[in-house]
């Protein structure tokens, strides 16, 4: 291993504690010095806020990721597998599934809850020597040179100041560092929110996702355990109040309605939580001993569920190049990051943000294509193959992580884990 320049404080600092930032943090902290700022207090689960309660889902790169963590292991008690995705529009005879099977997967993907989730990450990461932890930390100042960078904060011990070699934005889509470095971002409202809600079954799922496209926005059932499902429905932001006014009855009525009973009866629901739905883009990923990773650098719409799934890629390639590289020279290290990122990122964002457009248009001639374009899909399976490959986090730069292996030596680090 190098050997780090001693007037620095830490060898990467991360700003951002949430799935994206504790991940890469777990993932450098057994070889590296690694800091860790959080802006919300310590998580507790049985304390979650309505964002905990939302449900996501981990391809299988990402679930590869998850084991080279050795994180996998404790997640399986909360884990549901995805066997087939069916996506249908409402009213109309176009239709697509896509199959483990066909791909040669013992599942599509993985659904469990974002508490769920945070919680083992927060374990771990206290379980860590070498992984420096602060809450309630809010970033005040950057200052970076070709020597190292430096970050203020305030915390619960006042103003403190620690130094780095490398700087990591993993906070979010409304991000303080990137704010702090004043990188403009590229931002698409889609005048819509997206309304969670974990629903109880007459009947097994049997593993299958269903997304289904409405005129008033795509609705999402992912299979979660115990014949529940979670629900995320999107809608214009001034259904929202509508919604939220529905007697528990009514909203299951509401729902049933529009999804169909593909899935069988809705028994009962939790009360629904909306979130605004829009995509923020980081125009530059990188500055001077600074990186942008996550929803910091690109806040997509939940409409193909890809945001972590990128978010934990990002973590896999600036993992990989960091011990390859080293900090011997940051700026190349940051600027081969930019390459191997560049093509996934336009990737997964174009295609998201065009079956945004797609699917929420009811003017006929597009609805009619549309359909069509999915009966072919259909009908043509390397074309159905492809898309499924992108969902999957298979097609550019494959890591080491995302086969399931850290790009260094495990000794003195969590277990790997393999299948649940």
């Amino acid at each position: 291993m190098e050997s780090h320049c001693s007037k620095n404080d830490y060898d990467v600092v991360i700003v951002g504690g949430g799935l994206v930032g504790a991940s890469l943090a777990l993932a450098l902290g057994a070889h590296r010095r690694v800091a860790l700022l959080e802006s919300q207090a310590r998580p507790q689960p049985d304390q979650q806020g309505p964002s905990g309660e939302r449900a996501i889902v981990l391809s299988s790169s990402s679930k590869n990721i998850l084991s080279a963590l050795g994180i996998w292991s404790f997640l399986a008690p909360y884990v549901e597998s995805v066997k087939e995705v069916q996506v249908s529009d409402r009213g109309h005879f176009g239709q697509v599934k896509i199959s483990a099977k066909e791909e040669d997967l013992p599942a599509l993907g993985y659904v469990i809850q974002a508490k769920h989730l945070q919680a083992q990450l927060t374990m771990l990461l206290e379980q860590s020597e070498k992984i420096a932890v602060f809450y309630k930390a809010e970033c005040r100042n950057l200052d970076t040179s070709t020597t190292g960078a430096v970050v203020k904060f305030d915390s619960l011990a006042g103003r403190q100041e620690i130094s780095a070699e490398l700087i990591v934005g993993a906070d979010g889509q409304h991000s303080a560092v990137r704010e702090l470095l004043g990188v403009a971002v590229s931002t698409v409202n889609y005048e819509q929110s997206a309304v969670v809600s974990n629903i109880d079954l007459a009947r097994s799922h049997h593993h299958i996702a269903y997304e289904r496209f409405t005129p008033t926005g795509p609705i999402a059932l992912l299979p979660l355990k115990e014949k529940k499902a979670t629900l995320v429905w999107t809608v214009p932001h001034e259904a929202v109040n509508d919604i939220k006014s529905l007697t528990p009855e009514a909203f299951i009525e509401k729902v049933q309605d529009i999804f169909g009973y593909r899935l069988g009866r809705f028994i009962k629901a939790t009360t629904p939580v909306a979130f605004p739905v829009s995509m923020i883009r980081a125009t530059e990923l990188v500055r001077e001993r600074v990186v942008l990773v996550g929803n910091s650098a690109n806040a997509i719409h939940p409409i193909a569920g890809q945001g972590l799934n990128l978010g934990l890629r990002d973590v896999a390639v600036l993992v990989e190049l960091i011990m390859e590289q080293g900090f011997g020279c940051c700026d190349k290290l940051l600027q081969e990051y930019v390459s191997r990122r560049r093509s996934d990122h336009l990737q997964i964002v174009n295609i998201t943000h065009s079956l945004v457009g797609f699917f929420s248009n009811a003017f006929f001639p597009l609805t009619f294509a549309r359909n069509m374009g999915m009966t072919a899909m259909e009908l043509l399976p390397p074309l159905k193959r492809l898309l499924s490959k992108k969902s999957l986090g298979q097609v550019g730069h494959v890591t080491s992580m995302s086969c399931g292996v850290l790009p260094f030596s495990t000794e003195n680090h969590h277990k790997q884990v393999g299948e649940i």
